[in-house]
């Protein structure tokens, strides 16, 4: 079911805690609603009582160099002096419920999404907070693990090396160990308390490179289909 629905989820401090969320506009058009998205989310937020900046927040996206408010609540562009979407970003807990209460087979699909990617997300920090050089040394299949999620990772390196102008595999590792650990590749090192000659990944738990491999090839796959929209 995962490999049909693909909603990009972020993980942002939020009221002094990290939340997890969605672009309410990528929910709604997963969810095929038959009408326009503006009513459609401000008639959710209305009917089951979402909070602003508790249950969701409101973005714009940026163009020209600055933004001008209108009389009318509109904000346009500085520059341009176009009509800035006004983007709805919920919690996961948000879009469950907005998937739920859609009450078709696809909105069905789509909590079970959030659900397993939320579970995904409480699973590495759990085991994060454990010892992973105890626990490697008693599975027997983290050698078999490292070896397969190797190929992932050079799927990540070749894919900046082709496609993106800026070749620093240090700062997109960083952004994936944020993402994940709430912490940079080497903070992550000094939490594990690693010399300089450990090589991180074998110090991580089975469970965990599984789940950077599958980011960093998935990830691969998304910069490759974007750079050739792109022409590059």
């Amino acid at each position: 079911m995962n490999d049909l629905i693909n909603i990009k989820v972020i993980q942002k401090d939020f009221n002094g805690e990290k939340k997890r969320f969605v672009n309410a506009r990528e929910l709604y058009q997963w969810l095929g609603v038959g009408r326009d998205f503006s009513n459609w989310i401000k008639d959710r937020i209305e009917k089951y009582d979402f909070v602003e900046n508790l249950d969701y927040f409101i973005a714009f996206a940026k163009f020209g160099d600055g933004l001008n408010a209108q009389k009318t609540g509109k904000i346009i562009d500085a520059k341009t002096g176009k009509i800035l979407p006004k983007e709805y970003v919920v919690s996961v807990d948000m879009a469950k419920e907005l998937a739920m209460v859609e009450n078709s087979e696809i909105g069905k699909k789509v909590r079970k999404y959030f659900i397993s990617v939320e579970g995904d997300f409480k699973k590495v920090m759990r085991i994060a907070a454990l010892d992973p050089k105890v626990i490697n040394q008693l599975s027997s299949k983290f050698s078999e693990t490292r070896e397969e999620t190797k190929d992932y990772r050079k799927d990540f390196t070749n894919c900046i090396k082709n496609f993106v102008a800026v070749k620093n595999y240090g700062t997109y590792t960083d952004m994936l160990y944020d993402f994940l650990f709430l912490e940079k590749a080497k903070e992550y090192r000094k939490l594990l308390e690693l010399a300089k000659k450990d090589f991180t990944r074998n110090y991580m738990y089975e469970e965990i490179l599984l789940i950077i491999g599958a980011f960093e090839t998935g990830l691969a796959g998304e910069i490759e289909k974007e750079s050739e929209k792109l022409g590059r």
